[in-house]
């Protein structure tokens, strides 16, 4: 690139910017050209071809594209104003098609926007069924609650009312059998001897729902009158059987035997269903864990894993997980 003006012999500088002819390769200063600085950088950015006044006069037949304000540039003039109506037709035509696709698209943000305001009326409703299934589950819960409540009450009514209950179990069933007189005896054989006038109620029960051996003999409950001859009676029975223990040399035995009563015979305090359930639980779950002791009391299950071990309340299914 020169860096002499050829006009006026100065530095074509950033401040004093200049072009090249592309013929002759002689520099000039856009001023001294008579070239506006807008059509110097479109020149520079185009790399267009431009021939400077000299080299036009030996060339008159050819034109340059950017004029230096003399009269041979006239044609270059009338391209450029050409070019740029023609760029103005475009840009008109092209705002035409915008505006159409603008029409469309005002078109479609309406649609979505109703479509939209249908959606939030949707989520308003659900919104509302929600909150009404919250409330109804909160209900459900306390209700649930109550309920478990009631059961449970319910089911320590029932114990209390059998706490003054024996119930014993395999004595084999006979036709006219007199139940009293087979207590009575039992009372003998286990040196606790009672009389009717001890018993408030003395029969054999239906079998319970989840017995599969229907033969069985059916269980015997028999109500004291107090709670106090229930226990003595309880105790002589326990002690019954550890002499029968301690005759066998110390080996378990399974059931007291009394004859002519029955071979094995149970005698247990009479627990509520609930509770039957939960002492077979208890003891499934000890045998599996090593627990040595599981016993009633009361009414009242208690485990125990050996001598060293804590007492533990079994009042549920969770305590019996939690062993």
């Amino acid at each position: 690139m020169v860096t002499n003006c050829c006009t006026c012999n100065g530095k074509i500088t950033v401040k004093t910017p200049g072009l090249e002819c592309s013929d002759c390769h002689k520099g000039y200063h856009a001023k001294c050209a008579k070239i506006s600085l807008t059509n110097l950088r479109s020149l520079k950015s185009e790399n267009a071809y431009w021939k400077c006044k000299a080299c036009r006069q030996s060339s008159p037949n050819q034109s340059t594209i950017v004029e230096d304000g003399s009269g041979d540039d006239m044609d270059a003039r009338g391209s450029d104003l050409t070019s740029i109506l023609s760029g103005i037709e475009q840009l008109k035509e092209n705002m035409i098609t915008l505006n159409d696709k603008y029409d469309t698209v005002i078109q479609s943000v309406t649609f979505c926007s109703g479509k939209i305001s249908d959606f939030e009326q949707a989520l308003k409703k659900i919104g509302e069924k929600t909150k009404l299934i919250d409330k109804i589950m909160a209900e459900n819960k306390e209700l649930n609650t109550k309920i478990s409540s009631l059961f449970a009450r319910v089911d320590e009514m029932e114990q209390y009312s059998r706490l003054n209950n024996l119930e014993f179990a395999n004595i084999p069933e006979r036709t006219g059998e007199n139940v009293a007189t087979l207590f009575m005896n039992i009372g003998k054989a286990i040196n606790c001897p009672i009389t009717l006038l001890d018993l408030e109620v003395v029969h054999r029960v239906s079998h319970m729902p989840s017995t599969t051996n229907k033969s069985h003999p059916r269980n015997i409950i028999a109500r004291f009158v107090s709670r106090r001859m229930k226990d003595e009676f309880l105790a002589a029975a326990k002690n019954f059987r550890l002499k029968l223990r301690q005759g066998s040399s110390g080996a378990r035995v399974a059931g007291l035997n009394i004859s002519g009563v029955a071979d094995k015979l149970f005698i247990n305090e009479h627990l509520s269903f609930k509770n039957k359930t939960l002492l077979r639980t208890t003891r499934e779950a000890a045998v599996k864990k090593n627990y040595k002791f599981v016993w009633v009391t009361n009414c009242a299950i208690f485990a125990r894993k050996d001598e060293r071990s804590k007492v533990l309340v079994m009042r549920s299914m969770d305590d019996v997980a939690r062993l």
